[in-house]
């Protein structure tokens, strides 16, 4: 499997709208670094809880299969697509083989001990997996292995005994990656990335904390298709937000010289 591509920081510019009913649009620059310190939209609570609205699900779903999609006209060649979930796993899953490797893991190191597996140069995507937790009596036969993968996902972005967060951010869905030099220079977002895809092929379940952003980078690579789908919900500063509110509150021209006067809005802007 491939490096996984690693949002930079970088200046962006965000659309907002200037008041309710309002056509025009402001742009805000904002730092990369800084994405998401604000709770999830309404169409992203929408999303989120579709498992209790049929008819948010049917959109969730269709979302679902446009990103399988997009995947696939971006990185292979054959023409496939699909048209439900489950035709995407099958096809995902199969090139997997019929061993199994039985892992007995620590809960609370969950997260460390799944990069130590995957991090192995013995590490065979097409080999499946069993989970035995530590001091639990619980026989792997699915339920085990989709509970490794929430509990490894949470503690990427809640951190893991000595170990940091991967993935910060305000909002509970809209995570995006720690930038620390150490992380790029070891390499360690590349073993996430293999985490990722092998939890999708072994259980058909990914890591739904990322800031829809992120996962539009994975896909394409593409800079300008990120930042058609970053909003103001994607930054990550609680100060920077605080003040992207002011800013488009503002009523006037003298509102808005009383707040870049302001010493902490001169300082974000050092």
């Amino acid at each position: 499997m491939g490096p996984t591509p690693i949002l930079k920081p970088t200046n962006l510019s965000i659309k907002t709208p200037t008041g309710e009913g309002s056509n025009q649009s402001t742009s805000t620059a904002v730092n990369s670094h800084d994405l998401d310190k604000s709770p999830p939209s309404p169409r992203m609570r929408e999303v989120i809880d579709s498992h209790s609205h049929s008819s948010a699900h049917s959109s969730a779903h269709s979302s679902a299969i446009s990103f399988v999609n997009e995947i696939l006209d971006q990185h292979f060649q054959d023409d496939v697509k699909f048209s439900n979930i489950d035709s995407a796993m099958r096809h995902l899953s199969k090139n997997l083989g019929n061993e199994k490797e039985r892992l007995r893991v620590h809960q609370e190191y969950a997260l460390e001990e799944a990069l130590a597996y995957y991090k192995s140069s013995e590490f065979d995507p097409s080999v499946k997996l069993a989970i035995q937790y530590k001091g639990q009596s619980a026989v792997d036969s699915g339920g085990v292995l989709r509970q490794f993968y929430h509990d490894v996902f949470q503690q990427m972005v809640t951190g893991c005994g000595d170990m940091q967060a991967l993935f910060e951010g305000v909002s509970e869905r809209r995570k995006g990656p720690v930038y620390n030099a150490g992380i790029l220079m070891t390499g360690l977002m590349e073993i996430v990335g293999k985490v990722m895809t092998h939890s999708i092929v072994l259980v058909g379940v990914g890591m739904n904390y990322l800031s829809p952003a992120v996962y539009k980078f994975l896909v394409t690579g593409d800079v300008a298709k990120t930042l058609s789908v970053v909003t103001v919900e994607d930054v990550l500063s609680a100060s920077v937000t605080y003040y992207l509110d002011k800013v488009m509150k503002a009523v006037d021209d003298e509102e808005l010289k009383v707040i870049f006067m302001e010493d902490d809005f001169q300082g974000l802007m050092i």
